[in-house]
C-alpha cells in the first residue's frame, strides 16, 4: 500500500501526496501528468493551485499527509489554501501520522476554492492522539462538493465548516457521522451561505451516543434576498444509548427569499426494538443485530464506494465498542 522513506509514508493509491513535517511543507509528490501543481510558501500560509492541463475531465486522489515527530503535548497550527481548477474530480483525504508523540493539539485553517464543473469529495479524518480544532472554508463556482465529517475517535474535537456559493448552479452535501462514548466532547458548527440561484444544499447528521458523552451541533442555512429556485435540507438524527448523554442541537433557517424549498428537523430516540427482535428471530446474536441496525442507517447516505471502503471498518469497530459498554 505504501513505501517508507525516512519514516514518511508515500501512499501509492493517491495521485498527489502533499507531505507536511511538523507543519512545514516538505514535498508535493504528483504522479498524474494531466495535472499541474503550483505552490507558494508564505510564513503564515501555504497556497496550492491544482490545474488541469488538458482541460478535460480528470479524476485524482489527493492526500494531505501530516507527519509529526519527537514532540510531547505540542500545539500546532496549519494554514492551507487550495485552489482547484476547472474540470477536476478530486477526492481529498486527511491523514495524520504521529511518531513519538503522546498528545497533539492541532489547529487547522483550510480554505478551498472550487472552480467551474469540478467535483470535490472531502473526507475529514483524525487520529486518536489528536485534539483538533478545525476551521474549513469552502467557496464554490458552478461546482459540486461532498463533505464527510467523521468523528469517532476518543479525543475531543471542535469543527467549524462554512460553505459559500460564489455563483449559480452549485451543489453541496454534508454527511456527518458521530459515535461518542466515555467522556468525549464534540462541538460542530456548519454554515451554508447562498445569494445565488438554482443551488442545492443537503445536510444530514447521524449520531450514536453512550456513557457521559457530550455534543453541541449548530447548523445554519442562510439564503439572501432575491434568490430563486434554491433547495436546502437539514436533518439531525441522534441515537441515545445512555441516560447520562448530553445533546444540544440547534438547526437554523435564515431565509430571506420566498422562491425556495427549505426544511429542517431533529430526531432523538433509542433503538427500534421491533427490528432487533426480527433479527434475533433469524438467529443473529444481539450484539450483531444492533451493529447491523446502526450500520444500515449510517451507510444509507454514503453513495461513494471509495469513501465507504475507507471508513467502514473504523465505524464498525467503534459501534461495537459502544454497544459492548452499553451491554
Amino acid at each position: 500500500m505504501y513505501l517508507i522513506h525516512n519514516k514518511i509514508k508515500y501512499y501509492k493509491n493517491f495521485n498527489i501526496n502533499i507531505i507536511f513535517i511538523n507543519n512545514y511543507l516538505k514535498e508535493i509528490y504528483c504522479i498524474n501528468k494531466e495535472i499541474k501543481i503550483e505552490c507558494i510558501k508564505n510564513e503564515s500560509i501555504i497556497y496550492i493551485k491544482i490545474i488541469n492541463i488538458k482541460k478535460e475531465n480528470v479524476s485524482i486522489n489527493l492526500l494531505l499527509n501530516y507527519n509529526y515527530f519527537n514532540f510531547v503535548n505540542i500545539f500546532k497550527i496549519n494554514k492551507l489554501k487550495i485552489i482547484i481548477g476547472k474540470y477536476i474530480n478530486i477526492l481529498l483525504i486527511e491523514k495524520y501520522n504521529l511518531y513519538g508523540l503522546n498528545l497533539l493539539f492541532n489547529y487547522n485553517i483550510i480554505k478551498i476554492l472550487i472552480k467551474d464543473k469540478s467535483n470535490l469529495k472531502y473526507l475529514k479524518n483524525k487520529n486518536n492522539k489528536i485534539f483538533s480544532l478545525n476551521k474549513i472554508y469552502i467557496y464554490q463556482i458552478r461546482s459540486k462538493v461532498d463533505i464527510y465529517d467523521l468523528d469517532i475517535y476518543d479525543l475531543n474535537s471542535i469543527n467549524y465548516i462554512t460553505i459559500k456559493n460564489l455563483s449559480d448552479n452549485c451543489i453541496n452535501n454534508i454527511y456527518g457521522i458521530y459515535i461518542l462514548n466515555n467522556n468525549q466532547f464534540l462541538k460542530n458548527k456548519f454554515y451554508y451561505i447562498n445569494k445565488y440561484n438554482n443551488c442545492k444544499n443537503y445536510q444530514k447528521f447521524i449520531g450514536i451516543f453512550n456513557d457521559y458523552s457530550k455534543i453541541k451541533l449548530k447548523g445554519v442555512i442562510f439564503i439572501k434576498k432575491r434568490t430563486r429556485n434554491n433547495i436546502s435540507y437539514q436533518h439531525f438524527i441522534n441515537y441515545i444509548l445512555s441516560n447520562n448523554v448530553y445533546i444540544n442541537v440547534k438547526p437554523y433557517l435564515n431565509i430571506y427569499s420566498n422562491n425556495v424549498k427549505c426544511s429542517h428537523g431533529v430526531n432523538m430516540g433509542k433503538i427500534d426494538n421491533n427490528i432487533i427482535y426480527y433479527l434475533l428471530s433469524r438467529g443473529i446474536s444481539k450484539l450483531k443485530s444492533k451493529t447491523l441496525y446502526f450500520l444500515s442507517i449510517l451507510y444509507n447516505d454514503i453513495k461513494d464506494k471509495n469513501i465507504l471502503y475507507l471508513i467502514k471498518n473504523k465505524i464498525k469497530n467503534k459501534i461495537k465498542e459502544c454497544l459492548v459498554k452499553k451491554k
